[in-house]
C-alpha cells in the first residue's frame, strides 16, 4: 500500500500516517495537490515558484526522512512541464541528493531523464 502525500498538513502527520496500518510500504510526494493546499504559485508542478531557494525543500526532506524512521520507500511526484528535460534534470538531482528512492513520470519522454538522474 502506498500513502500519498497531497495536503498542506500531511507532511505534519507522516510519522503517524505511515506507521497507521503495516502494509504501508511507500510514500509519495505528490506536488500539485500540495502546491493547491498550501497555496504556492509554481510555474510547472514539480518545479520552482519565484523564491530564493527550492520552495519545495521541506516537503521534500520531511517526506524522506519520514519514510526512512518507518521503513519505507520514498518517491517523489512527477514534473509536469514534459517538454522541459533541463528543469526535469534538476528535480531528479534534487530528489536524488536528498534520498528519495524514485521519482513519478507523466509522459514517456521522462523516463530516460529520470533513469540517467535517480536511477532505478
Amino acid at each position: 500500500m502506498s500513502v500519498v502525500v497531497e495536503e498542506v498538513e500531511a507532511p505534519e502527520r507522516l510519522d503517524e500516517v505511515l506507521g497507521a496500518h503495516e502494509r504501508v510500504e511507500s510514500v509519495s510526494l505528490g506536488f500539485g495537490d500540495v502546491a493547491a493546499s498550501q497555496g504556492i504559485e509554481v510555474e510547472t508542478i514539480g518545479g520552482t515558484a519565484d523564491y530564493p531557494g527550492d520552495v519545495w525543500h521541506y516537503a521534500r526532506a520531511r517526506t524522506v526522512a519520514a519514510a526512512r524512521v518507518a521503513g519505507v520507500a520514498a518517491y517523489e511526484g512527477p514534473y509536469a512541464d514534459y517538454s522541459d528535460p533541463e528543469g526535469l534534470r534538476e528535480a531528479c538531482r534534487r530528489s536524488r541528493v536528498l534520498g528519495f528512492d524514485g521519482k513519478g513520470a507523466i509522459h514517456p519522454a521522462q523516463l530516460p531523464v529520470i533513469d540517467e538522474v535517480v536511477g532505478e
